[in-house]
């Protein structure tokens, strides 16, 4: 998901007064994810990942796979430890992580002599022209990845592709960033007015990520931030300027904002997590929606990705771990329930929990992504015509400071 700050499960877990079971169960019948042994045998099945299902050193697209697997991606991403203590014992594999604690630091890392032998990382559609100009990205293939092939056909789209048409990031998850509010106080909204309403003066939180802040104050305005001209942002700048009296905090994390809400103290989310709603413990009506109505709607939708940087040294692993991610096995299944997350292959769903699987309109998906939560790239880095990205950073700044 898009983001500034470390948004993964374990941000969420310090954060009270959120149990750890609510963060890592989707009903209350299912295991908590860190429980010694599989938790959704049943969801499994034959593997589907393209590796032998015998052991380690199976064979691969490109090679072997097995030995270290060096992977640099936001927590929760790296699947729950038995599940994947599980694959690397049958793979043969030692999966070493590190986490990415700020959306911006992924394409230095990847450049330096640090980048050295990351085998996955995450990618966001939302930097693809920026991965692609700097050349980090490596094509991937359907015989290196096989459950490409059950990608829901939104996903089989040109924005994950090179020009010859191969894939150089694999869809991963996906959800979006819309409303998330208080239903005992504010009811059923459907209008983003809503937000300058009197009775959400000093109630309303927002997600402190200016890149996500500023995409999404474009988006339901209708502009495209690739392409936001400087009349238009001016209009973005004077409804901030106008929504400023109603923000009563910036939240650093998922977690802060979660825990205010729960706690009763704001109201409203505008740039909300999609699922926050099954986070938040308490007895608060917590819903989340996309708006549909009034002059302003829509919210910001986004693809995680992930992707094999250049500088990888055991590329037939990577590609095998990608693929077991999207596959819908145990491992795949594990990782979209603890991260409430969107599955992009078809056959997957059906495999999650329906708290999970309904979090998301997988009949539907084109509408989603065309009409009420469209994908926006980031504002350009240089531009002589419209808005760039450090134009948007410093109108944010001005914002939250009042």
């Amino acid at each position: 998901m898009p983001s500034n700050s470390g948004n993964g499960i374990n941000d969420l877990l310090t954060k009270a007064p959120m149990s750890r079971r609510v963060l890592l169960s989707r009903t209350s019948a299912a295991a908590a994810l860190l429980a010694a042994g599989p938790v959704l045998a049943a969801c499994g099945g034959s593997s589907s990942s393209g590796t032998s299902a015998s052991g380690g050193g199976s064979s691969a697209a490109g090679g072997e796979v097995g030995g270290e697997l060096d992977i640099f991606v936001w927590q929760g991403y790296d699947a729950p430890v038995p599940a994947r203590k599980a694959w690397e014992k049958k793979e043969g594999v030692n999966v070493k992580t590190s986490y990415i604690s700020a959306q911006q630091d992924i394409l230095p890392k990847l450049k330096s002599p640090a980048g050295e032998g990351i085998d996955v990382s995450f990618a966001s559609p939302f930097q693809m022209e920026v991965f692609k100009e700097a050349e980090i990205l490596t094509p991937i293939t359907e015989e290196e990845v096989p459950n490409l092939k059950n990608l829901f056909p939104v996903f089989n789209n040109d924005i994950y592709k090179n020009e010859e048409g191969e894939f150089l990031v694999v869809p991963f998850n996906f959800g979006w960033n819309g409303m998330v509010y208080n239903a005992e106080v504010l009811g059923d909204p459907n209008s983003w007015d809503v937000l300058m309403e009197p009775e959400l003066t000093g109630r309303i939180g927002l997600w402190d990520d200016s890149v996500t802040t500023m995409q999404f104050a474009a988006v339901i305005h209708g502009f495209d931030p690739q392409t936001t001209t400087p009349e238009q942002f001016e209009v973005i700048k004077q409804w901030l300027t106008e929504l400023r009296p109603q923000v009563k905090m910036f939240a650093p994390s998922l977690g802060d904002y979660m825990t205010a809400l729960s706690n009763g103290d704001i109201d409203m989310v505008p740039n909300g997590w999609n699922a926050t709603n099954v986070f938040v413990e308490g007895n608060r009506e917590i819903k989340t929606k996309i708006p549909t109505e009034g002059k302003l709607h829509g919210a910001l939708g986004w693809v995680d990705c992930m992707q094999i940087p250049y500088k990888c040294d055991n590329r037939a692993t990577a590609a095998a771990w990608i693929n077991q991610l999207i596959s819908g096995d145990q491992v795949s299944v594990e990782t979209y329930e603890g991260v409430a997350g969107g599955a992009t292959c078809e056959n997957v769903p059906p495999k999650l929990a329906k708290a999970t699987r309904d979090l998301f309109p997988y009949n539907d998906l084109n509408s989603l992504f065309e009409k009420e939560a469209p994908i926006a790239l980031e504002f350009p880095q240089e531009s002589d015509k419209y808005v760039t990205f450090d134009e948007t950073v410093e109108a944010y700044e001005e914002f939250k400071a009042g």
